[in-house]
């Protein structure tokens, strides 16, 4: 029997742990370290998802956002 794995699935996979690039997560404490596929993943959209959120604030005149997630350990 074949499966088909979606790349999400595949991504979520790809559990090795490294550190987070401090370029795109500044002021992060040392020793934070994430799954390398949230993290590959992460540095390919970075930069359109910060655009968008920048747009959105100050279309809506906030200076906040709840970012909702987990963490594991």
């Amino acid at each position: 029997m074949i499966q088909h794995h979606s790349q999400s699935d595949l991504t979520d996979a790809n559990v090795i742990r490294g550190p987070l690039d401090p370029a795109l997560f500044p002021g992060l404490p040392a020793g934070v370290e994430s799954h390398s596929g949230f993290r590959d993943e992460h540095a390919k959209t970075s930069d359109q998802i910060l655009t968008e959120v920048k747009r959105l604030l100050a279309e809506k005149g906030s200076t906040q956002i709840t970012n909702v997630g987990h963490l594991s350990y």
